[in-house]
């Protein structure tokens, strides 16, 4: 004889022995577990409820046996309560403190496996005779997302199962959607924890978890489609109902700043828009002799030509000043009385991008200044000099009978003014006639 026919053969006895001696009547008795919906290895409570004893009793002896998946795990013998007509009462069980037999069979085994239905029964035995149950789910409830976010009657719902501590989809789960009219369907989600049906009805759908992962259940509820009403023309238009109705995702290698960018643009279903994700990455940085070509993934090495014409990228004109044309000085020459000189050079603007270039420079620079007593001539400055030149007078007097040479007399005097020259010049005039009338 094993121990459940043993426990059945004394709960008979006890049941027959209570008959025999009479019980206390009660209005109301009902078993609820709190929470109802646990992760493996959390605890519980079973609470006991009973109303309105039909007399006043002290000292009533009860035996309360608890049962989990028909599996007793809790045992407790010889409770005493001190009842009162009319009142009601309230016996709590803690899982962490079940004892059967000196044992926690729950806390030992029966939590290791998700059951999204465990029964638990309670039993009472003694003064009062009562028997009832309640039912408890073990494990990950998942969280859901709905696309679209209100599920419409005739129209494909996608239902993605999130883990409600990590976040991530739950792949692989057996499940069952149950309606009230239309009854069970059995679902499993796809390697991105997600899979879609068509509501033929209006209403609440029940989602539930039939995975060793995944337990209990959630509620969707159902609304009428939008349709086209008799007072306007306006006709309410989805661009989506999944993603794949919207354009697919691309992958393509994009230059920007002189590097090679990976481009990935994708594009969800979101309350019936296509809404479109860019995700940009940079996948190689150029050196001074490499390019970026669109399209490549990689640098390319840099041509020796580049056509214009069949990229955008410029090529690195310069690296430094040393790139660009060497400082040029010109011949001196004169400007405005003094010798100037023109310097040319070049600078690197953006070096080392695909933006540098030279840009050429020039300056005029005044390089010596002449002083008044010189004069600026083919870039030098020379000295001035004065020139006097002497001027010779002739004054020839004529008669009928005789001819009288003229004496003529140069008067230079170079180191003296004008008016000493003019009175020098009239002397020698009056000098001259009077040699003539003698």
């Amino acid at each position: 004889m094993n121990t459940n026919t043993t426990l059945i053969i004394f709960l008979t006895l006890l049941l027959l022995s209570s008959f025999a001696s009479g019980f206390i009547d009660i209005d109301f008795f009902d078993v609820d577990v709190s929470p109802d919906h646990i992760n493996k290895g959390d605890d519980f409570e079973v609470i006991v409820t009973f109303e309105n004893p039909n007399e006043s009793v002290e000292n009533t002896h009860l035996r309360v046996n608890i049962e989990l998946d028909h599996q007793n795990v809790h045992y407790q013998d010889n409770l005493i309560l001190n009842l009162t007509k009319g009142q009601d009462y309230q016996l709590t069980f803690e899982s962490n403190e079940f004892n059967y037999q000196g044992k926690n069979l729950w806390e030992d085994n029966l939590d290791q496996k998700c059951n999204n239905n465990l029964q638990v029964q309670v039993t009472l035995m003694g003064d009062i005779q009562s028997q009832y149950e309640d039912y408890l789910s073990v494990g990950v409830v998942p969280n859901i997302i709905l696309n679209p976010t209100t599920p419409l009657k005739g129209e494909p719902v996608t239902v993605t199962l999130i883990h409600p501590t990590t976040g991530s989809p739950l792949p692989f789960i057996d499940l069952s959607i149950t309606e009230h009219t239309s009854g069970e369907v059995s679902k499993r989600t796809t390697s991105a924890g997600s899979f879609t049906f068509i509501p033929q009805e209006l209403g609440v759908y029940l989602i539930k978890f039939k995975d060793s992962k995944a337990c209990g259940y959630q509620r969707i509820i159902v609304v009428e489609s939008p349709t086209t009403t008799t007072t306007t023309t306006t006709t309410l238009e989805w661009e989506c109902v999944t993603d794949s109705d919207c354009p697919d995702s691309r992958t393509y290698y994009e230059c920007q700043d002189g590097n090679p960018y990976k481009i990935i643009k994708t594009y969800t279903c979101e309350d019936h828009d296509c809404n479109l994700e860019t995700d940009e990455t940079i996948s190689d940085t150029c050196s001074t002799h490499e390019e970026c070509v669109d399209g490549e993934k990689n640098c390319q090495i840099a041509t020796t030509t580049t056509q214009i014409t069949t990229t955008t990228t410029q090529p690195i004109l310069c690296n430094n000043n040393v790139d660009c044309q060497p400082t040029i000085k010109g011949t001196p020459y004169c400007l405005e009385g003094n010798i100037v000189q023109s310097v040319k050079w070049s600078t690197c603007e953006n070096p080392a991008t695909s933006k540098s270039k030279c840009v050429n420079h020039e300056e005029i620079n005044t390089i010596q200044v002449c002083t008044s007593q010189e004069t600026c001539t083919d870039g030098e400055c020379k000295k001035t000099t004065t020139t006097t030149k002497k001027t010779t007078t002739t004054t020839q007097v004529t008669t009928t009978s005789t001819t009288i040479p003229t004496t003529t007399t140069t008067l230079p005097q170079p180191e003296k003014g004008i008016i000493q020259k003019i009175i020098g010049y009239i002397s020698g005039v009056f000098n001259s006639i009077r040699y003539i009338q003698i």
